[in-house]
């Protein structure tokens, strides 16, 4: 495991009493079996709590069918891929109240709706910035969409009405224009996964912390076990793909699926030191074991 420790100086209170400092933390190693694990625990959730998650996978559905309805009206269809890919960029955001869900179960608590929605108030400046992150990479693609667009159909623009889908996706000429496109897309993807692979439920399960803290811790996260983390990735993109060709209905499942399975991912990755009256370390919430950990049971 690598040793992380926090250099943050505490900041003085209104009394000038010191406010404690945000606590420190180590990445854990995590062999290849793990991200499997993380979707066996987050079904687990999922079924243990009545399928409360499958209530925000519906709001995320609803919001991409409303999405998709506007620009078919506005005869814009052909929008809809990038903004789809765009759901992979902010999926993180949607999952705050599935954290909280998955924190209540693991703490013996009976998850309560109420108590999910409202699961950002627990550190909502610094949850609220990691989001203004993600928006903005949002935004960059679907400008970056725009200009690739324009930059391969400026001169032959495709057909109108139906033939547009067939000259801009299954046309052999579109396919420099399709690399591209999927290049481009996966790059941004992929610094958003980093940025905020476990970002929130950091800032969720530590609410002295702050966004830049937690994105380190993220990145770290994803640096030190790399090879794990890229199949965490591909699941997350395989599952939302799914939830996004079945016309944003496989959402209600996969989205609470894979929401639940983050929050085991952080609690497997990242463990909380957090520092008592004294000055000295102790051990913060007990962290629950990884696939690979020496006290994992059988």
């Amino acid at each position: 495991m690598t040793d992380v420790t926090d250099t943050s100086i505490p900041a003085a209170g209104p009394d000038g009493d010191t406010v404690p400092a945000a606590p420190t933390y180590r990445i854990r190693k995590i062999d290849m079996e793990a991200p499997w694990y993380w979707l066996l625990r987050g079904f687990a959730d999922l079924r243990n709590s009545g399928y409360l998650g499958c209530v925000h996978g519906a709001w995320y559905a609803l919001l991409g069918f409303g999405l998709t309805t506007i620009l078919w009206l506005q005869q814009i269809l052909y929008v809809s891929l990038p903004l789809a890919a765009t759901f992979t960029l902010i999926g993180p955001l949607a999952a705050v109240g599935l954290y909280r869900i998955s924190d209540d179960l693991a703490r013996g608590r009976a998850p309560r709706l109420s108590d999910s929605v409202l699961a950002w108030t627990v550190n909502p400046t610094q949850i609220a910035l990691i989001g203004v992150a993600l928006l903005l990479l949002a935004l960059a693609w679907m400008r970056l969409a725009f200009l690739i667009f324009m930059l391969f159909f400026s001169d032959n623009p495709p057909r109108p009405e139906a033939l547009f889908m067939v000259d801009v996706f299954l046309s052999a000429d579109s396919l420099p224009f399709l690399i591209t496109g999927i290049l481009t897309g996966g790059a941004m993807a992929a610094v958003a996964f980093a940025v905020s692979a476990v970002s929130i439920p950091f800032l969720m399960d530590n609410p002295r912390s702050h966004v830049f803290q937690a994105i380190f811790v993220s990145l770290q996260a994803v640096r030190d076990n790399f090879w794990p983390m890229v199949l965490w990735a591909w699941l997350i993109a395989v599952f939302i793909g799914v939830g996004l060709l079945t016309a944003y209905v496989g959402l209600i499942l996969t989205l609470p699926l894979i929401g639940h399975a983050t929050w085991h991912a952080y609690k497997d990755l990242v463990e909380i030191k957090a520092p008592d009256e004294t000055g000295d370390e102790v051990s913060g919430e007990e962290v629950e074991p990884g696939p690979n950990d020496d006290t994992a049971t059988a």
